[in-house]
């Protein structure tokens, strides 16, 4: 009688564990989307051309940091809060109101990414970000 109610309560936890799977199982890929699970900088430049796009800058430069594109590499990871990054930079000109726009565009991306600095002059601005993954 033990091991059957053992073996039921097991079999209950694992019903219950498939219906909240089931409840989520939907938001899998956005989490996907918002913390790959490789660098993927090509993202990160979606999400910009997509936030000047839609703000009306220009970009003037999007550069990155040399990273790991693949297990053999001698790149260094880049670390920030526990997670490794993709340290990008980019410079964009416009108005002020389109750079508060671009910014704010940026922060909204599905992509996990973080501001490390902006500098803003006027009618341009300066970005460092960091775009996180998980290995």
């Amino acid at each position: 009688k033990i091991i059957l109610s053992a073996l039921d309560a097991k079999i209950s936890a694992l019903v219950i564990a498939q219906d909240v799977f089931s409840q989520v199982e939907n938001q899998v890929p956005l989490v996907k989307l918002a913390l790959p699970d490789k660098p993927v900088p090509q993202g990160i430049i979606t999400d910009v051309l997509s936030a000047a796009s839609s703000s009306g800058v220009a970009i003037a430069s999007l550069q990155f940091q040399q990273m790991p594109l693949s297990k053999n590499t001698t790149a260094k990871i880049t670390m920030s809060n526990g997670l490794p990054t993709v340290v990008f930079s980019a410079s964009v000109t416009g108005d002020q109101d389109k750079v508060r726009s671009f910014v704010a565009n940026l922060e909204k991306r599905l992509r996990y990414i973080r501001l490390k600095s902006l500098t803003v002059s006027l009618g341009a601005a300066d970005i460092t970000g960091l775009g996180y993954y998980y290995e």
